[in-house]
């Protein structure tokens, strides 16, 4: 855990390092040197445009929903994986076969469901929810199929010895042992969540960060998409870094692959 602990910090320490760089050069290139280009905008206009951006593109609420509705699934489809486990469990190890079918899905593009909820949700909030709630159930699912076989026999067996029921086994020993796993399926796919997300208000136009980039775009504002870029890179890499905390505070123990 310690060892885990160390590499996490060090990984970060470059990650910060690597993000004042180009910081650092950012402002040097944009601010002196080319301070009129078609490129990017001088951090000085960027900062003054702060307070228009909050006011006229309504940044904090879209911020906020986006925010609110990914993490929100992220719980609430934690719980439900949890409390639906021993069936699936069950069922992947009754038909091995249906392996092949989460498989054959890995060539579905999330994609073609944001047109389609286009057209049946329109800009309804509840066709986001959906969406974004199918996605991260299914990546859930996908991994306890996937993983159903990587189960150690040793703990099976231990459990066994001791007495205890299938039912038990299955909710105190080889969901314990899934839950890292599980979690790893947040972090893993955290960044991919997050573009579907954005995808889905850029193109259906609900609220949200997807919905500022498409008017920042229809208008030209290229501050606003620069500034909505580096609050989005800043959210992604604080959420990740708590994750990380959450995983090695609560789920510290091995993987079913390690």
């Amino acid at each position: 855990m310690l060892e885990n602990n160390f590499t996490i910090q060090k990984k970060y320490s470059l990650i910060l390092s690597l993000l004042s760089a180009i910081i650092f050069i950012y402002i040097i290139l944009f601010e002196f040197i080319l301070p009129v280009n078609q490129l990017l905008p001088r951090p000085s206009i960027l900062v003054e445009s702060i307070p228009s951006i909050l006011k006229d593109y309504s940044f904090i609420n879209n911020f906020l929903f986006t925010v609110s509705i990914i993490y929100s699934i992220f719980l609430v489809s934690y719980f439900l994986i949890k409390l639906v486990f021993p069936y699936i469990f069950i069922t992947s190890n009754q038909f091995p076969k249906l392996l092949q079918l989460f498989q054959v899905s890995n060539y579905f593009l999330p994609v073609f469901l944001v047109f389609l909820f286009n057209i049946w949700f329109n800009n309804s909030i509840w066709g986001e929810i959906i969406f974004i709630f199918i996605l991260t159930m299914g990546l859930l699912k996908s991994e306890v199929f996937l993983s159903s076989h990587k189960v150690k026999d040793e703990y099976i067996i231990s459990a066994k010895s001791l007495g205890l029921p299938q039912n038990k086994i299955i909710q105190n020993v080889i969901w314990k042992s899934f839950q890292p796993q599980i979690f790893d399926v947040f972090k893993k796919n955290h960044f991919l969540i997050w573009t579907y997300s954005i995808v889905y208000e850029f193109v259906n136009k609900t609220n949200g960060l997807g919905k500022q980039f498409y008017l920042s775009i229809k208008y030209a504002d290229l501050v606003v998409i620069v500034a909505t870029i580096i609050l989005l890179m800043i959210t992604l890499f604080t959420f990740e870094f708590l994750m990380n905390k959450i995983k090695l505070k609560y789920f510290f123990w091995e993987k079913l692959d390690e």
